[in-house]
């Protein structure tokens, strides 16, 4: 019996390793045949894999952090999936108002990650459909000071609104999010 040795460390190292300008990739496919018993879904699996390793960019510094680029794809009809039962529903209506405004259901996004596994950048841009006008949005988030101590006022009720309906409303939903 193969005993599966690969661990988080030993993965790191192998993907430190270059070699000149080269950098060495390893992948892991779990072809079980349980859930891919048949010759196409093993290949649709391993060119699946393919592309995602594809999409890991490269080395770059971000505030001084080390990390590495990673560009994904997030697939919003995904989502009512891995919300609890009682709120598929609504995720639905959600995404399905989503995908109408931004025109399908995929989103490209970018994020940049530390040895930690730490989130130091995220970056989405958006085309929105609103009031017949289609609109542009890119948003950029930087993440550092991680383990800071942070001293945080709640402010007043009177002084926060919640503006799930005012957004839903200007994109043609209901409002109701999970």
């Amino acid at each position: 019996m193969q005993v599966n040795d690969i661990t988080r460390e030993r993965l790191r190292r192998l993907a430190e390793a270059t070699v000149g300008d080269a950098k060495v990739l390893s992948l892991f496919v779990n072809l079980d045949p349980r859930e891919f018993a048949t010759p196409p879904a093993r290949s649709t699996e391993i060119r699946s894999l393919l592309d995602r390793a594809a999409r890991l960019e490269r080395r770059e510094d971000v505030r001084g952090v080390q990390t590495t680029h990673y560009k994904a794809t997030i697939d919003l009809e995904k989502y009512p999936d891995i919300v609890p039962a009682k709120d598929r529903a609504a995720a639905r209506s959600t995404i399905a108002t989503l995908t109408k405004a931004l025109g399908g259901s995929k989103s490209p996004v970018e994020f940049w990650i530390d040895e930690d596994d730490l989130v130091r950048r995220y970056v989405q841009s958006l085309r929105l459909k609103v009031g017949g006008a289609t609109s542009s949005l890119r948003q950029r988030l930087e993440f550092y000071d991680y383990g800071t101590k942070a001293d945080i006022a709640v402010p007043p009720a009177d002084e926060v609104q919640d503006l799930t309906d005012i957004a839903a409303a200007g994109i043609g939903g209901s409002g109701a999010t999970p």
